[in-house]
């Protein structure tokens, strides 16, 4: 158990009072940045496809290629199940908007849903960074400290 107090006691020495809460949210944006391109790259299996396409009556391959037109950048191609919508609906209706807004790339929709992705992830990655320079220098608390005398605190004292 002294391993775990010596730990905790350098996490707190050098991250401050939140240093092991800063490492469990650390840790756990790492492994959701490790599952998801295990997730991408998982092989579907052939007898799942062999029953779609003898439900359907037609090949899988032709019913999502309708979904894209050629010519796509390769370099997204490979995260296409990721970066687009499988609805034809909701794709087209994304595509349009895209279109409306000057968009007009056939990559449009990829780029559109790579950019909040990524987004999403460097706002987190500057939420933490923001709090590890700015705020976790003194003592951080969830309750605003109140100097002033004005306020229904002070008339209470």
């Amino acid at each position: 158990m002294s391993i775990f107090t010596d730990i905790s006691d350098t996490l707190t020495d050098t991250l401050g009072p939140f240093g092991p809460l800063i490492l469990v949210g650390t840790l756990g944006v790492v492994l959701v940045l490790v599952t998801i391109p295990i997730l991408i790259r998982q092989s579907r299996d052939p007898l799942d496809k062999l029953r779609k396409a003898t439900v359907s009556g037609r090949p899988e391959g032709r019913n999502k290629q309708n979904l894209r037109t050629k010519g796509h950048n390769d370099k997204l191609d490979k995260y296409a199940n990721f970066l687009e919508p499988q609805d034809e609906k909701q794709l087209s209706q994304i595509r349009l908007t895209l279109m409306q807004a000057g968009y007009r790339d056939r990559d449009a929709v990829r780029y559109f849903h790579f950019a909040q992705f990524a987004l999403g992830i460097l706002g987190l990655v500057l939420g933490v960074v923001y709090f590890l320079v700015f705020k976790s220098g003194g003592e951080t608390s969830t309750r605003r400290c109140c100097s002033t005398s004005s306020g229904p605190a002070a008339s209470a004292t």
